[in-house]
């Protein structure tokens, strides 16, 4: 048995679980967000992980994971591509209205004020319209720009989050047990157990133990452990 301030070994689990290369194993309590993201990502790289937990909520959002995980990221780029679809549309109905709007006011004022010489005010009307139709086309070819990237980013990270969610779906491992009173993190074979509750780091300023488990250890602790979930 070790003595270790809690956050130190907190830190120290972090890094076992950064580690890893083949086999995760948390039998834990509670779960914090760090913790939960670590075994997210694990997952998704191909390495096994199982999670055994009491705390509901983050069992929940890592099954979850399964089937939303990228969610997010793409509702943020589909976002940004609307807001650009938008801001065309708007630029396309402006390149439109204001050349034909100041052609009009230049012929019904030449019309009114110089009869026969309606056209003298009708040539500026002329230039400044070309020169708005010229710098709108600039602006709308910019976000026919930005939307044919982001449509072509949000394709690709679809079909990589589709494979991600894949990898998570056939990795990751969630059992909810309430008999789970403690911590034991096995990572490719090696593991500790220890009565730290992998939570929020604001829990993590006592003193604390843990012990080096060997696979006999391993073995008895989850027999025990199936044995009082039957």
């Amino acid at each position: 048995m070790q003595l270790i301030e809690s956050l130190d070994l907190f830190n120290k689990i972090k890094d076992m679980l950064a580690s890893a290369e083949r086999v995760v194993t948390v039998m834990t309590k509670e779960l914090s967000d760090e913790i939960a993201e670590i075994l997210l990502l694990k997952a998704s790289k191909g390495i096994r992980v199982n999670v055994i937990t009491r705390d509901t909520n983050w069992a929940d959002w890592l099954e979850s994971k399964k089937s939303s995980y990228g969610m997010d990221e793409i509702q943020h780029y589909q976002k940004e591509m609307n807001y650009n679809l938008k801001k065309e549309r708007e630029l396309k109905i402006l390149q439109t209205i204001l050349p034909v709007t100041i052609i009009g006011v230049s012929v019904i004022t030449g019309l009114l004020l110089f009869f026969k010489l309606f056209w003298i005010p009708i040539l500026p009307g002329v230039i400044i319209s070309g020169i708005l139709i010229y710098y709108f086309n600039r602006l709308v070819h910019k976000f026919d720009n930005q939307i044919a990237v982001l449509k072509t980013m949000i394709s690709q990270r679809e079909t990589e989050i589709e494979g991600i969610r894949q990898e998570i779906l056939k990795n990751l491992v969630v059992k909810v047990n309430k008999k789970v009173g403690f911590t034991v993190v096995i990572v490719d074979g090696k593991g500790i157990v220890t009565p730290l509750r992998l939570c929020s780091k604001e829990n993590l300023q006592e003193l604390t133990f843990f012990e080096e488990l060997n696979e006999e250890k391993i073995k008895e602790i989850f027999k025990k452990l199936d044995n009082s979930s039957q």
